[in-house]
């Protein structure tokens, strides 16, 4: 079944998850921090139905702890092992929109994967042009006086070059420059960079819509990390098991039939403004490079439309969450891959430039020779470290992770540097030249070192014996 935002309202609301706020509350920091404080106090998403000097209501913390409720928890649970089913026995993985569209659309294989084009959509019944289409009503953030303008966190961005015949959809942060423009921040390792870049070269406009409140899947499909080369309306199927529905917004343009919001435009390849500063999931404020402009031609919005968008934090907030499972589905991913991979993890506090991976080790340099090829896959904008444990690290847990870093890790034998990298344009130093690390946190076995440290054997049965008398005792005592 394909679940659009709406429907996520709607469940949400039968089992009590959303907080209404009648209040007036300011987008500027205001909003942010009740979204801050609530996700720290409850798992409910909160609406602000009166959001200062805006006629729209504001919503988020929708995604933060929901997933269960929004998919249901098994499918939560095996998320990357239904990645990893449907990739397998799929001998041909659309890579592009017009690839999907024109190759494969006869294929029974792929009918719960392909989107389905729809004639209409809720988002058209209000349309906005010319004097009217006005990005400035919507109650966009600002976390602190520092940042420069309001700002988006998570919006889906679809930009389609039919010369190029390239289709990118992706998550990008974007600012609102004034009525009728916004600057979109595009890393510098990003589809949506080597799209522009391309254009750039072939004098090429790329036309570009922005999705406020699209389906869940496809928010998912497009979160960094992501993985590289397949589609993402395809990979969305996936992840919901039905189609996604698209409509078609203009002779290049189809966007999911499901959204909220939609601001049509244009980005002129080589038109930019310097980017405007903003907060970012580690704390620091970026901003000043060149960041391309969008002019909007067109904002379509349901009668009764959300404004939806994440706040900036890098625990309590939609964004990490989301970003938590698409670390999940780029794991289904890596499994196929790699047959020695058991988990993947992306700490939000990192940015995406620390990625942790367990694996089944088996031989000698294996983790060195598995970091240096995700490195190469890009998976994050940002990833410049990859730390490889062992399959029995608990990687989501910070003191499992530091205690087998510390006790396996010796910097001269298990760090692996490869300089000269391209550096993010988010780094703290401002170097556009960045060393990128794999550091080989497993346990050494012969071959690296002559003798390790035995570990206790927690399967032996006078062990298992044990534990079953302890339990035993504390149930009848607790």
């Amino acid at each position: 079944m394909s679940i659009s935002f709406k429907e996520v309202i709607k469940r949400l609301g039968i089992k009590g998850k959303i907080l209404s706020i009648e209040q007036e509350v300011d987008p500027d920091i205001e909003a942010p921090l009740l979204f801050k404080k609530m996700a720290e106090k409850s798992e409910k998403a909160v609406v602000v139905l009166n959001p200062k000097e805006k006629n729209i209501p504001l919503i988020s913390n929708i995604y933060w702890k929901k997933g269960g409720i929004i998919f249901g928890e098994r499918i939560v649970d095996k998320l990357d092992e239904t990645v990893k089913k449907a990739l397998k026995r799929s001998e041909f993985i659309p890579t592009k929109f017009f690839e999907r569209l024109h190759t494969i659309t006869s294929l029974a294989l792929y009918a719960n994967y392909i989107p389905k084009v729809v004639d209409s959509a809720p988002f058209m019944n209000i349309v906005y042009t010319g004097y009217d289409a006005d990005l400035t009503k919507f109650p966009a953030l600002r976390h602190c006086e520092e940042e420069e303008n309001h700002v988006v966190v998570n919006p889906l961005i679809i930009a389609v070059s039919k010369e190029l015949k390239k289709n990118i959809v992706g998550v990008h942060r974007i600012q609102i420059v004034d009525e009728k423009t916004l600057s979109i921040h595009v890393p510098r390792i990003s589809a949506l960079y080597d799209l522009l870049e391309e254009a750039l070269q072939k004098h090429s406009e790329v036309k570009t819509a922005i999705v406020i409140g699209g389906p869940p899947a496809l928010q998912i499909a497009a979160t960094p990390p992501s993985p590289p080369n397949i589609d993402k309306y395809f990979l969305a199927g996936i992840i919901q098991n039905s189609p996604l529905n698209l409509v078609k917004l203009n002779e290049d343009l189809f966007v999911p039939s499901e959204s909220e919001i939609v601001i049509e435009g244009v980005i002129e390849p080589g038109d930019t403004h310097p980017e405007g500063k903003m907060l970012y999931e580690d704390g620091y404020l970026y901003g000043g490079d060149p960041a391309p402009i969008m002019r909007i031609k067109n904002i379509y919005m349901r009668n009764d439309a959300l404004f939806y968008t994440s706040i900036t934090h890098h625990k309590h907030s939609d964004q990490t969450y989301l970003t938590y499972l698409a670390s999940r589905v780029t794991l289904g991913y890596l499994k196929t891959i790699y047959n020695n991979i058991v988990d993947f993890h992306v700490p939000s506090e990192t940015l995406g430039r620390v990625a942790f991976v367990s694996i089944k080790k088996q031989r000698v340099g294996e983790a060195r020779e598995l970091g240096a090829s995700l490195l190469g896959l890009k998976l994050t904008p940002y990833l410049e470290t990859i730390v490889v444990f062992n399959e029995d690290v608990n990687i989501h847990d910070p003191v499992d992770v530091l205690k087998e870093l510390s006790a396996n890790t010796d910097l001269d034998r298990d760090i692996l540097r490869i300089s000269n990298q391209q550096a993010s344009e988010l780094e703290p130093s401002g170097s556009h030249i960045k060393t990128k690390i794999i550091i080989d946190a497993t346990r050494k076995i012969q071959g690296e070192v002559q003798t390790w440290p035995e570990r206790p054997g927690m399967d032996s049965q006078s062990y298992v014996d044990a534990l079953n008398k302890v339990l035993s005792i504390l149930q009848n005592v607790i």
